[in-house]
């Protein structure tokens, strides 16, 4: 069996050893510090796979797929791992449980969302943070105590929002959380608009509420930068006529530039 001498190379083939197969290897990084890759099959904005590779005198590294459970170690002088077709199946049966496993948890989360909704009977318009960010809550917009719920979606059938599976809330101060236990990945909030020739796609609400407002475009809120690319590739299925525009957050003066 051909050794390995490119710590990259190595990588590669230990996870395809493992069959994990990330979607784009050009991401790979060899810089010693920790890192997260997306690997082929899950959710657009998941990215499951976590790996440091250190690039010394004798290049190694450890990965480890959170979806999946499997962890590994590789090296530039050592083969790829032999694996068995019993660690395969006992690796196909343990995914497969914890697919199970999320997708019912997911569906009670969705469940209590839809609950948590349908009992706030607040009136958005009059929320401190609404007033603040001089917004008209959309249609889906609802309040509960001291706060404003953005509830989400995640699909789009024959221009038609799909039920509620999540929530973000936000206090007086625009501190915000999302619903415990809810799917986010790839979730996001619609606000519909008369000009149907365009779609935008955001982060926040308010900064939706606002594009709303001011195009008339129907607007979809990614709720994070992370989510943006999912969000997108969900909305251009749905309405594959319309120009998609994307306005991201500016953060290059943050500390994290994550927009």
């Amino acid at each position: 069996m051909q050794q390995h001498t490119d710590i990259i190379a190595a990588f590669l083939a230990e996870l395809s050893a493992c069959d994990i197969r990330p979607s784009d290897p050009s991401q790979i990084r060899n810089d010693g510090a920790w890192h997260r890759l997306h690997v082929e099959g899950d959710a657009r904005s998941a990215k499951n796979l976590a790996y440091k590779i250190h690039n010394d005198a004798r290049p190694s590294g450890f990965f480890q797929d959170h979806k999946r459970g499997v962890s590994g170690t590789f090296s530039a002088h050592r083969n790829p791992t032999e694996v068995t077709p019993d660690q395969r199946a006992a690796w196909a049966d343990a995914h497969a449980k914890r697919l199970a496993d999320q997708a019912a948890d997911y569906a009670a989360a969705a469940k209590t969302a839809n609950a948590y909704v349908a009992a706030a009977k607040g009136a958005p318009s009059k929320h401190p943070y609404v007033i603040r960010k001089g917004i008209t809550p959309s249609k889906l917009i609802c309040a509960r105590g001291e706060l404003l719920i953005v509830p989400v979606i995640q699909t789009i059938t024959d221009g038609k929002g799909g039920p509620i599976v999540s929530y973000q809330s936000i206090d007086a101060d625009g501190g915000k959380l999302f619903m415990p236990g809810g799917r986010m990945a790839d979730s996001f909030h619609p606000i519909a608009g008369a000009d149907k020739k365009r779609a935008l796609i955001c982060e926040g609400y308010a900064t939706g509420a606002a594009l709303a407002a001011a195009s008339g475009h129907s607007v979809f809120c990614a709720m994070s930068a992370s989510n943006i690319a999912g969000v997108a590739a969900t909305i251009a299925a749905a309405y594959p006529d319309r120009e998609l525009v994307i306005c991201a957050d500016n953060d290059h003066h943050t500390a994290k530039k994550t927009g």
